[in-house]
């Protein structure tokens, strides 16, 4: 895949990420969140609890299923991001500084954007202490706040702190191969299994921190290397069939705690599959030639970030019981577009400043 194809998925997973996070406030809180990426459910499949709360035949269901699925798009997004990383500096000297304002330009130029909006809407807002723990992304690793303000901010934390050890990550790749993958899923792996519920007892969730995306990241690492998958690239019908074989295998390793943790891998690869074949069918020169597409690559960060303030002022009509399709419909609209707006000026004000980082 292009640097510019990778971007087209992130684009679509923005997307399906801001419908979950908005879908989120539908869901009856009898009902828990019937699936997760921070906590296995030894009742994720209790549909009759689900249905008993929602009624299945109800339109309610849809953002359900969306809600239940649409977390697993992170699960994309770091194969993405190990994929796109590797491609990046497979024939290119990784150094450090100038990677690092990249970084500080792609995310936390951005980050200190948004972060204006909190001190402005909230009647309690952190204090500077706290903005130093939030943007040095220290929170994560202090309970029982990991939460991070809102919830898009948990994963720009644990991505900037991804960032800052990806080239020890890469430079280990290139030196040991697989050995490295079957590291990074080992520790990974061990940490959810042995080592989180413990940390959990006390407040601290690892599955919010760098430890939880090392999976994905080195499938994607092992997708970026590997020749062999150029058939993949090709056929079709072989891509479709391995998808809906990760996607059977997702809802598996859902019923057992000690499958769990490699559950949001298979999702996310499943997803994957599934997009390039779309995009493969819709035409990827198509997408690549729209100016609106390629505007939209470069909202991809602001979007993340800034649709969390804006889908929290429809919260009270999201939660009301007498909620109907079109006002659910309208809302999301309106989320959306001022998302869209909102991000526009983010990426402004990040152009401002870009030039004064990047001397």
């Amino acid at each position: 895949m292009t640097r510019l194809q990778t971007q087209l998925f992130q684009i679509f997973l923005m997307i399906l990420i801001i419908i979950h996070n908005t879908s989120t406030n539908l869901i009856s809180p009898a009902t828990h969140w019937p699936l997760s990426e921070f906590y296995w459910q030894s009742n994720y499949l209790n549909l009759y609890q689900i249905l008993l709360h929602q009624t299945f035949l109800t339109w309610r269901f849809i953002p359900l299923l969306i809600n239940s699925l649409g977390y697993t798009a992170v699960a994309s997004f770091l194969i993405l991001t190990g994929y796109g990383l590797y491609k990046r500096y497979e024939n290119t000297p990784l150094e450090f500084l100038p990677y690092f304002k990249n970084r500080l330009v792609y995310l936390l130029i951005p980050w200190l954007v948004t972060s204006l909006w909190i001190e402005c809407n909230m009647a309690h807002s952190p204090s500077l202490f706290h903005w130093i723990l939030i943007f040095s992304s220290i929170q994560l690793w202090i309970p029982p706040d990991q939460d991070m303000l809102l919830g898009p901010w948990w994963f720009i934390g644990m991505i900037f702190e991804l960032y800052l050890i990806f080239p020890i990550i890469l430079s280990s790749y290139k030196k040991y191969g697989f050995k490295l993958i079957l590291c990074l899923i080992f520790i990974q792996y061990f940490t959810q299994v042995f080592i989180n519920p413990w940390t959990n007892s006390w407040g601290l969730n690892l599955n919010l921190t760098p430890v939880s995306a090392l999976m994905p990241i080195a499938i994607g690492l092992v997708l970026a290397r590997a020749e062999n998958f150029k058939i993949l690239k090709i056929n079709n019908f072989l891509v479709i069939l391995l998808s809906l074989l990760f996607l059977a295998l997702f809802f598996l390793a859902q019923i057992n705690f000690y499958t769990w943790p490699i559950a949001n891998s298979l999702l996310g690869l499943g997803l994957l599959g599934i997009l390039l074949v779309g995009m493969k069918l819709w035409g990827f020169e198509k997408l690549e030639r729209s100016r609106f597409i390629n505007h939209l690559r470069e909202l991809i960060a602001p979007g993340f970030l800034v649709h969390g303030y804006i889908y929290i002022y429809f919260i009270i009509w999201l939660k009301a019981k007498n909620i109907n399709f079109l006002t659910y419909l309208l809302i999301l609209i309106l989320v959306l577009a001022l998302t869209y707006i909102c991000s526009v000026l983010v990426l402004k004000i990040t152009n401002l400043v870009k030039p004064l980082i990047k001397k």
